[in-house]
């Protein structure tokens, strides 16, 4: 065991950009102890040891002595996730909550190539030559310019936008005079400018919104006219998750 722990801190140790010293502060073990267990000196470490050593990094008991493996990526996550601020944690947490759930898909639809379905037409240099698939969203519940994203159906969609990554099927007029019933959205992963349609999810509820700016006050404009604006200063705006920003919508020919 006293190599696989060896291993397991120098790897965390390098990954972390920790010294020794950094360590025994952390896990309130002496520098003796944690210098002894880094260079295997140390047989058969103490399970109260191991504890403090796998709270002291964040890790799980059972990565520590080699019972589980992460991929580097995964502990290149987590190295990046620690030093993010409090917003980017949260943005973090939400994007993997979200991106989590593209592998719950229930059917597939198909999406055609005829330009003249979408809004705005797009160039050709913004399509490709084979269909991709993306998640698409289908509000299932009470549809107003938001929904309850549990309540929504996870699909898959096929389109040859280079840039969507995201789509939303509109399923009333609630947004009239923007998008209609059965009106795809689709998004781009990116956050929007001033005057540009986005989706942005908080505490599991979807909204649909044009997004403005007065000063340092953020809005999220209803497409609505039963809604109201949504005002926010930057510590409240910092609450929101940017899902996408709206680049085309698909409406079928009657």
């Amino acid at each position: 065991m006293k190599n696989i722990v060896k291993e397991k801190m120098a790897f965390l140790l390098n990954n972390l950009d920790w010294s020794l010293t950094r360590l025994a502060d952390k896990s309130d073990l002496s520098y003796d102890t944690v210098k002894n267990l880094y260079y295997g000196r140390i047989e058969n470490p103490k399970i109260e040891t191991l504890i403090s050593l796998a709270d002291a990094f964040n890790v799980s008991l059972d990565f520590l002595v080699g019972r589980i493996n992460y991929a580097t990526e995964e502990l290149e996550l987590l190295k990046n996730y620690r030093q993010c601020s409090s917003h980017g944690k949260h943005f973090v947490q939400a994007m993997a909550t979200f991106e989590s759930s593209y592998s719950r898909f229930e059917n597939e639809q198909i999406c055609t190539r005829e330009l003249d379905c979408y809004l705005p037409k797009p160039t050709t240099e913004e399509l490709s030559d084979e269909a991709v698939v993306i998640p698409c969203l289908e509000p299932t519940g009470n549809f107003r310019d938001g929904i309850l994203y549990d309540t929504s159906i996870k699909t898959k969609l096929k389109t040859h936008l280079k840039n969507a990554f995201i789509a939303f099927k509109i399923p009333n007029d609630a947004l009239a005079h923007t998008y209609y019933k059965d009106d795809i959205v689709f998004l781009e992963k990116r956050r929007p400018n001033v005057g540009e349609i986005a989706m942005f999810h908080k505490d599991n509820f979807i909204y649909i919104r044009q997004y403005q700016k007065d000063g340092n006050k953020h809005i999220l404009r209803s497409l609505n006219i039963n809604s109201e604006d949504i005002i926010l200063n930057s510590s409240e705006f910092s609450q929101f998750f940017v899902v996408g920003t709206c680049m085309y919508l698909y409406r079928k020919n009657d």
